[in-house]
């Protein structure tokens, strides 16, 4: 007898479209304190730039000697690719005279703040363009291009959740399994 009063029904669609409207100003004012929290915590610009020394052995020769001359003394080295591998054999002569520079070579990242910004900006570098304009392929697809996508919900599915809801507020047993929830 429930069933068929246009009293209930409209009541109970009162009650879920409240329901709803409820439950989308909460999640609403949970976003609004996301938003709020992460204004107050301003990110500090860092600098992510590194330094990383690399060391070149040319394509072309297969080994390279050559001969480093302090004031008073000199040392030999030679390098040699080892074939059918990545690899690079390095002789050094032992150092007889303490002249000579003894710098490291460290090839480990380090931080570093990185160019002026401000004065790449006034010194835009040249960037050369390709001879050949690439504004057509004919193996592209364009079909889908310049469209955008919605989330769009099917009325069915939106009618058949109403109803759940209906009948679960309302304590029907349509569904047998609604009355174990």
């Amino acid at each position: 007898a429930d069933l068929l009063n246009l009293a209930w029904w409209s009541s109970a669609a009162a009650w879920s479209l409240l329901q709803q409207l409820l439950y989308a100003l909460t999640l609403q004012l949970s976003f609004q304190a996301d938003d709020t929290f992460a204004d107050g915590n301003e990110l500090k610009e860092t600098s992510c730039v590194t330094k990383q020394t690399q060391y070149y052995f040319s394509n072309n020769s297969r080994s390279y000697s050559n001969l480093i001359d302090c004031s008073n003394c000199s040392r030999f080295y030679h390098a040699q690719r080892l074939a059918n591998t990545n690899l690079l054999f390095v002789v050094a002569e032992k150092l007889t005279c303490s002249q000579c520079d003894r710098s490291k070579l460290i090839q480990a990242e380090v931080r570093s703040d990185g160019p002026d910004q401000c004065e790449e900006v006034l010194k835009p570098r040249y960037r050369k363009g390709p001879e050949d304009c690439f504004d057509y392929n004919a193996a592209e697809n364009t079909s889908d291009c310049g469209g955008g996508t919605t989330l769009t919900s099917s009325f069915s599915i939106l009618l058949a959740l109403q109803f759940f809801l209906l009948s679960w507020t309302a304590n029907l047993n349509l569904f047998p399994w609604a009355s174990s929830l």
